[in-house]
Order: structure tokens, then sequence, then C-alpha cells
């Protein structure tokens, strides 16, 4: 046989092996493509990266780091607000029931009869401070008496406490400016209901500021 046609011969052979071997390995090299439902993202590469499509199908490729999806927030209990938030009353007369019926379920509640000192313990610690509008803010001489108390305490702790304003008055002076610094106002005799009501509102807030 000629040698040249022999050579031919070989040549051609050979481009019909290697060249499926060839194209086969470099399909191999660009990684797989899902598309499984609508949304999902086509990747290449050997550096694949996952992909969730539109109907919660994980699409797994090489090398790919799965999320976790984000956890909700855990809804803060009864017991954790008893236990970590301080309350404190400002009111003239020691006998207010609602003082002792908290503290008889377990809330952390202090009782001052005035203020003198803004950094005494008692109000530094506070989280949440009732304040009655007659009879207290004597002490410092504001002549609007509590309102005036609760304006001074705002300007002084901003918004680091909640301040509630509660009265036997339904009207007049619990429209003052400074009762419009406190957080809410309420009657006097509202039911133990209406105050718990209040602490768990503000004392969630300051929980989930503080973390």
């Amino acid at each position: 046989m000629d040698n040249t046609l022999l050579l031919t011969l070989i040549a051609g052979f050979a481009l019909i092996v290697i060249i499926p071997v060839f194209i086969n390995v470099t399909k191999k090299k660009q990684g797989k493509n899902k598309n499984e439902g609508s949304g999902n993202t086509l990747v290449n590469g050997e550096n694949n990266t996952t992909t969730v499509n539109h109907i919660g199908t994980l699409n797994n490729y090489p090398n790919a780091a799965i999320i976790e999806p984000l956890a909700g927030k855990t809804e803060l209990t009864t017991e954790e607000i008893k236990a970590r938030i301080k309350i404190l009353f400002v009111d003239d007369k020691d006998d207010f029931p609602i003082i002792n019926m908290l503290r008889s379920i377990g809330y952390q509640v202090e009782y001052l009869d005035d203020i003198v000192d803004f950094d005494a313990r008692p109000i530094k610690y506070a989280d949440i401070v009732f304040l009655d509008i007659n009879g207290v803010g004597v002490a410092m001489k504001f002549k609007n008496q509590g309102m005036g108390l609760c304006g001074a305490l705002r300007d002084y702790y901003g918004d680091t406490k909640r301040l509630i304003l509660y009265s036997g008055e339904t009207e007049g002076s619990i429209f003052d400016k400074d009762a419009k610094k406190a957080d809410a106002t309420l009657p006097k005799d509202s039911d133990l209901y209406q105050f718990i009501s209040y602490i768990t509102q503000y004392g969630k807030e300051l929980l989930e500021k503080a973390c």
C-alpha cells in the first residue's frame, strides 16, 4: 500500500476517535446545568453556586454553599418581662393597690412617694415609671406636680425609659405640655389588666431595643 495513503487513513482514524473524546471532556468541565421549575438560575463552571427555584426545589452543584434561612424572632414571654423589666411607681399614697397586686404575681416593682434625685437607684434602674399626677413632684417644686416631674425625667433620661402618667382627673391639666412627654396616660382607677398591658407593650419594646 502506498505510504501516503496509509498516513491519510491513520490521520482520519485519529480525528474520528480523538475529537469526540475531547468534546466529552470539555462538557464535563463545564458542570451541570439544571432548570427545574420557573425562576431557576443556570450556572456553569466548576465553582457553581446553589440556587433555589420559586417552587422551593434546591439545585445542588459542585462546591455549592447551602445558606440556612434566617430564624424568626422569638416572642418575648411574660416571664421574661417579669424577670428583666424593673418598674417604679411614684405616688404620694403608699396604699395604691395596683403596686401590691403586681408584686404578688411576680413583677419587679419599687415605690417612691416622691423624687428629689434623678440619679437615685430606683429611678436610674427603672425601665418603666408610673407617675401619679397629683401629690408628686412637690419635693422639686414643680408647679404642675407629677406632669412637671414627668417632663423633667424625659429631658434627663431621653427615650431610655417609658413614662406613664395616671390620675383620677379626666380633663384639664392632663393635657398640659409636660403630660405630652409621657408615653401614655391612664385613669388611676384602671384595672390591673390595663397596667399589665402597658408593662407588656413597653417591656417588649425596651428588651427588643436592647438586643
